[in-house]
């Protein structure tokens, strides 16, 4: 199994990192713009993601994007994507994942999460510390989950979709591209493409 290059040596680069480390990983070293950085855990930054044109860099190392801003995220893992890279699908070794769940690569499942039977998970998605993902829901590409949110079963959220810290999914409910859910949020109904939602939503 080839090493792990994280992108980013900032919050979200740590979880990310000790994540890999709890589940076997070896990390090789971050790649940062700022090139000069410490690094973290006594692991070196390596360079900028400039590395990633570097002739042979990519055959030798897997990426996981360390970036936990959603358009940052986006916009590092296209360029990745655009330099051939093969991403890492990192699994905290303290989640409680079904063997009937498919996550697709570069997502990121934290510590304490659980996601449970015919669930399926996109690519590029970040399910953070704590999250429940109840049965035979659907997470499109890039979605976000922060720490503590509650999806009930058969939740769909399409591609971009955020979610805050603690919010609460009803069972079915449908979650349109690119919206974003406020920090305890309850969510009841279905909600529109590019919507902002806070507070109750029924």
């Amino acid at each position: 199994m080839k090493d792990i290059v994280i992108l980013g040596a900032g919050g979200h680069a740590k979880v990310l990192f000790d994540a890999c480390r709890s589940s076997g990983r070896t990390v090789r070293g971050f790649l940062d713009a700022d090139p000069a950085g410490p690094g973290l855990f006594g692991v070196p930054v390596l360079g900028t993601d400039d590395m990633l044109s570097e002739d042979g860099f990519l055959d030798r190392v897997e990426v996981a994007v360390g970036l936990g801003l959603p358009h940052v995220h986006r916009r590092v893992t296209q360029r990745c994507i655009d330099a051939g890279a093969a991403f890492a699908q990192v699994t905290h070794a303290s989640a409680t994942i079904s063997d009937f769940v498919e996550i697709g690569a570069g997502s990121f499942v934290n510590a304490g999460a659980i996601i449970n039977a015919a669930t399926r998970v996109g690519r590029h998605c970040i399910v953070n510390t704590r999250v429940s993902i109840d049965h035979d829901c659907v997470l499109g590409d890039f979605v976000n989950i922060s720490p503590g949110a509650v999806l009930a079963g058969e939740v769909r959220c399409a591609d971009g979709v955020f979610i805050g810290t603690g919010a609460a999914i009803g069972p079915g409910v449908t979650i349109g591209q690119d919206a974003v859910i406020g920090a305890g949020a309850i969510i009841l109904c279905d909600v529109d493409a590019g919507a902002k939602i806070v507070g109750t939503h029924r």
